[in-house]
Formats: C-alpha cells, structure tokens, sequence
C-alpha cells in the first residue's frame, strides 16, 4: 500500500513557569496553582507544585493572570501574585 508521511510542528504556546518557595526559601512541594483571568469565562487547568516546587501551566493567553495558591490538605485559596 502507499505510505503518508505527516510532519507535526507542534509548538508550546504562552505558558507560566514558576518556583514556589517557604519564607526559608524551601521548594513548596504538592501545592495547588489555579491560573484565573476575569476577562475569560474558562480558563486554563489548575497544577501542582513538584518536588523543587516548580510548576508550568500552559493554554494561556498574552495578559494578566492571578495565581490562586493552595497548600496541600487545605480548602481554601490564598491570592499570592498575579502575572
């Protein structure tokens, strides 16, 4: 039979990257990033922090976000930044 060949160029597009850190400058393992914008009626998913407490959360547009913070066992969000 004939052979296709596709060739995918998939790129990342925007993204936040960041490292969440203790007052002592300890990586903050396992907690919960929520990106939120007012302007978009979804926005992208929530992430966790890994074990350097880094985290990436892609799908995200070219403005503002704030970033709700979770420590892990916990049911509320604390604002902590906003990009």
């Amino acid at each position: 039979g004939e052979v296709l060949t596709w060739d995918v160029d998939l790129k990342k597009g925007p993204r936040i990257l960041g490292r969440l850190v203790d007052a002592s400058g300890d990586a903050a393992v396992g907690w919960k990033i929520t990106p939120r914008d007012p302007r978009q009626s979804t926005n992208p998913a929530a992430t966790w922090t890994d074990a350097e407490g880094r985290f990436e959360i892609g799908g995200v547009r070219e403005h503002g976000y704030s970033l709700l913070v979770q420590a892990p066992g916990t049911g509320g969000a604390i604002p902590r930044c906003a990009f």
